[in-house]
């Protein structure tokens, strides 16, 4: 064994290090940032490396036999010889090692470094791409001093990504200033302006503090009661009134807080009312119009008391710091981002897109079904992808027996993780189709709004089946995981993409997003076979390797130098030719037991070719 082990690791060691050099230095590079061209060159040597290793590993394993085998003493007619068997175990216990370390490479590290290297052959056009942003808005920073926050932004990323790049670092200088200067020249201009000084980027959702939100949901009724007679002793009958009323929602008939609730909220309405009807004084119609505003966020109308807090939050300096437009300011940046998202947000996302042509279908409870179309899909990173901005999203509505009913798009949507048991009641969930352990499904926004002027919206256009127009929701719940959609995203590029735990994920649920269970089992059941088949050829080189034993006392041929390198890249072809007849019998298996059962006649299938290999071996001859 410990010759076989030592032939193996030599051959397997010095064929690594020629693919390795010959992936790194003699494959062509396209064009690159010239930071990245030695990691790609180091990337692609590795990736041809690990696709060269099977063929490797064989024919070094091929070589230990023959070289080991030599000193092993056998009769010249007796087959199942102790000494065979002795030569098995030692054999087995290579070969499993050797296949488990080949499967890791086929699955793991070969779908990383292909991602790797399609991420720095993406990278120059990425760079591109922001750059292109960041002189554009540079020069239009006299504009806007927004215009400057993007350029600043842009060249930021272009660091990020190459951080050699000396002139993204100059020009990111400039924006920083062209920036400051704005915001300096801004306040200046407009000393009641309540513009702040840093370097945040519009299009990004609106900060909204949890504190207190979070606060209010934990809080029992008497808690909310006690935090609104302290407001109304402390004179704040707006954020009195809030409170109690937030108790009275939740509470019981039965519950002996609500008297007090209902009292307190009153008590501060009445002096609120009488507040209003003293004389319109500049900071009375400041407070009137704080009150316009609480009763619409009472009423439910989010958007007409988002644009009155935000008109006050902008409006001056001293308005923005009162705590009541500061408090109703962030319920309504909550409430709304629940229904609605922020037009601005979607700009220049198109140009960062990770995944484009996405389409399934969804299935409902009665049968009907919906089959969603998206353009284009960019992932927000930073949250996690708990965040996605979908181009142009098209959604087809089927009923129960396939007959169109509606049709919706809308040029952009955005996609947040939702907590089902935070948004629905049990009986909701189940009447959706949900299953309460998935944890977060999507929520889909398709309604935008400005973040500043008030009747500036993009909605969904809804037709039906007579293509006239219809009225239809601004958001929907997508009854599937949410990381489902990460899967399905991850589709589109297709399956030869996909790495084993992506295509694993899939396969679970493929039917019923509308994709074919063959196509996905197939892919799913090669990564489980390609263990099979290296151990398969691995026992039939040591069969080959007992043929061709040297002589007791031989370490080496010269005849090597040329038929174990011939050897290797036949190898090398053979063990494709065999990956893609696996996939052929996969569909065989699929054909005979279907998707559920193929997987076990597979590995039956596999099983006794193994025993029959093991057999072949075992019945070799001394002579």
């Amino acid at each position: 064994m410990k010759k076989i082990f030592i032939n193996l690791l030599v051959y397997t060691f010095l064929a690594s290090l020629a693919s390795f050099l010959i992936g790194a230095f003699l494959f062509k590079v396209p064009v690159l940032n010239m930071s990245d061209i030695m990691h790609y060159r180091f990337n692609n040597g590795f990736l041809f490396m690990f696709e060269v290793m099977p063929s490797a590993v064989v024919t070094g394993f091929l070589v230990g036999c023959a070289v080991s085998f030599g000193d092993v003493e056998a009769s010249a007619y007796a087959r199942f010889s102790s000494s065979l068997v002795t030569c098995f175990r030692d054999v087995i216990i290579i070969v499993v090692f050797a296949t488990f370390g080949l499967s890791f490479c086929h699955d793991v590290f070969i779908p990383a470094l292909q991602q790797k290297k399609i991420e720095y052959e993406q990278k120059p056009e990425t760079i591109r791409n922001y750059k292109l942003l960041a002189e554009n808005y540079m020069e239009r920073k006299e504009e806007k001093t927004e215009y400057a926050k993007l350029a600043f932004f842009y060249f930021k990323k272009i660091i990020e990504l190459d951080p050699s790049n000396k002139e993204a670092a100059v020009r990111a200088k400039e924006a920083e200033l062209a920036a400051a200067s704005g915001l300096e020249k801004t306040n200046s201009e407009k000393k009641d302006s309540a513009v702040t000084s840093d370097l945040s980027l519009i299009g990004e959702a609106e900060p909204i503090d949890y504190t207190e939100i979070d606060k209010m949901k934990a809080s029992s009724v008497h808690e909310l009661v006690l935090e609104a007679e302290k407001l109304f002793d402390a004179k704040d009958y707006l954020g009195a009134h809030y409170y109690a009323q937030a108790a009275i929602k939740i509470a019981d008939e039965k519950d002996i807080n609500l008297a007090d609730a209902k009292s307190i909220a009153n008590e501060a309405w009445n002096i609120l009312s009488e507040t209003i009807a003293e004389e319109p004084t500049e900071e009375n119609m400041f407070f009137r119009k704080k009150v316009e505003g609480y009763k619409k966020l009472n009423s439910n109308d989010i958007l007409g008391a988002y644009y009155i807090f935000q008109s006050l939050n902008t409006k001056k300096i001293e308005y923005g710091r009162d705590p009541d437009v500061k408090r109703y300011l962030n319920d309504a940046r909550d409430r709304l981002s629940k229904e609605y998202f922020f037009t601005d947000e979607t700009i220049d996302k198109d140009a960062f897109e990770s995944a484009k042509n996405v389409y399934f279908a969804l299935k409902h409870k009665d049968n009907s079904y919906d089959i969603f179309y998206i353009k284009g899909i960019t992932d927000i990173n930073n949250t996690g992808k708990l965040v996605r901005y979908l181009r142009e999203v098209h959604i087809y509505s089927f009923d129960q027996y396939g007959d169109f009913v509606k049709a919706a798009s809308v040029p952009y949507a955005k996609m947040l993780a939702c907590d089902i048991k935070q948004v629905m009641g049990e009986k909701e969930i189940e009447e959706k189709g949900i299953d309460a352990k998935w944890k977060t499904v999507p929520r889909l926004l398709l309604c935008s709004v400005d973040r500043d002027v008030e009747g500036l919206r993009l909605s969904p256009s809804y037709v039906d089946k007579n293509y006239e127009t219809v009225e239809g929701p601004n958001q929907m719940l997508l009854a599937m995981p949410y990381n489902d959609f990460t899967v399905l995203s991850q589709c589109a590029d297709g399956n030869h993409k996909m790495n084993f735990w992506t295509m694993s994920k899939m396969k679970l649920s493929a039917s019923s997003y509308g994709y074919s269970d063959e196509i996905i089992i197939q892919t799913v059941l090669s990564s489980v076979f390609y263990p099979f088949m290296i151990f398969i050829i691995l026992i039939l080189c040591a069969s080959i390797g007992w043929n061709y034993r040297l002589i007791r006392g031989t370490m080496f041929k010269f005849v090597w130098v040329f038929i174990i390198p011939l050897f290797n890249v036949i190898m090398y072809g053979a063990i494709g030719f065999m990956e893609f007849l696996v996939k052929l019998l996969n569909f065989i298996f699929m054909g005979i037991a279907g998707t559920t059962f193929a997987l076990y006649l597979g590995i039956v299938f596999y099983l006794f070719w193994v025993f029959i290999v093991g057999f072949l071996f075992l019945s070799r001859k001394g002579d």
